[in-house]
């Protein structure tokens, strides 16, 4: 229905908002600490990242398999983060 569409996109804006602000957040925490700890905490929020996806799959793939297939789920998983990171690391500086 119109009223649920508005509801989803309305739940979508509010946490593209919280994942910008997380993302500016961790990277101008990370700006401040050595670049090696950096990469750490990089490639530790790429495993977090990855793991929730396949939970997210697994608990909702009656749904989400008819829209795309699981590699295309983490494919544009993958591309919202990689965005996110880059607003983050651009909001940071």
């Amino acid at each position: 229905s119109e009223k649920l569409a508005r509801i989803c996109e309305r739940m979508c804006e509010e946490e593209r908002a919280h994942v910008r602000f997380q993302m500016t957040t961790l990277c101008r925490i990370n700006l401040a600490r050595h670049p090696i700890f950096s990469a750490w905490a990089d490639l530790a929020h790429m495993a977090l990242l990855l793991a929730t996806t396949a939970v997210v799959w697994l608990e909702h793939r009656p749904v989400l398999a008819t829209q795309m297939s699981f590699r295309g789920f983490v494919g544009a998983i993958w591309e919202i983060f990689l965005a996110a990171l880059d607003d983050g690391e651009t909001a940071a500086n």
